[in-house]
C-alpha cells in the first residue's frame, strides 16, 4: 500500500519535531532513563571509570546521569550526601549500591555557591576534601564542588572515594 504524498510530509514532520524536542529542548528521549543508585544494586559496572562519559545526553549508557561517581568496593551501605553548607540540612543522599557506585538522573542544582559533599558508612561520616596539595579548579575554597561528575577527578587526579571510618 502507497501512503499518499501528504501523509508521508506529516510522519517526516512528527519525527522532526519528536527529535527537536528530545534533543534541542533537553527533554527527555528514550535514552533518557530514571536511575538512582541502590543499596545491594548490582546492575552498575565500571567501578573507578568515568560514568559521565557514557551515561550523558547521546552517550552509549542508560540514564543521563548527573551525579555519579564510584567508591572502593567494600564501600559497605555507604551513603554520599549533599548539602548546600557544611552548617545546613543535607538534600540529597545517593545510596552506594553493590558494585561501589552511585548514581542519579535526578536533576541536582549545584547553585553559583558549589554544595558539599560527605561520606557517611554506618554512623561514621567524613567530609570529602582535597588534601592542601592536591587543589584544583574544579573545588571551592572551602571545599565545595560544582558538577557531579566525580570519577573525572577522584581516582585519576586526586584519591578515590574511600568509605567513612
Amino acid at each position: 500500500m502507497k501512503l499518499p504524498s501528504n501523509c508521508l510530509l506529516a510522519l517526516l514532520m512528527g519525527c522532526m519535531l519528536t527529535l527537536f524536542l528530545t534533543s534541542c529542548l533537553g527533554l527527555p528521549g528514550p535514552d533518557d532513563e530514571d536511575e538512582t543508585s541502590e543499596f545491594g544494586d548490582d546492575e552498575s559496572h565500571h567501578n573507578g571509570e568515568t560514568c559521565m562519559n557514557c551515561h550523558t545526553q547521546g552517550g552509549s549508557g542508560e540514564g543521563w546521569f548527573t551525579v555519579a561517581g564510584s567508591v572502593e568496593r567494600n564501600a559497605g551501605h555507604s551513603l554520599i550526601e549533599f548539602y548546600r553548607s557544611k552548617n545546613g540540612p543535607r538534600f540529597l543522599a545517593l545510596e552506594v549500591d553493590g558494585e561501589g557506585n552511585f548514581y542519579t538522573t535526578d536533576p541536582v542544582d549545584f547553585g553559583d555557591d558549589g554544595v558539599f559533599v560527605g561520606i557517611r558508612t554506618g554512623n561514621k561520616f567524613e567530609w570529602m576534601e582535597d588534601d592542601e596539595d592536591e587543589l584544583h579548579p574544579d573545588v571551592g575554597p572551602q571545599g565545595q564542588i560544582y558538577y557531579g561528575s566525580c570519577n573525572t577527578c577522584h581516582g585519576v587526579t586526586t584519591d578515590r572515594i574511600e568509605r567513612a571510618d
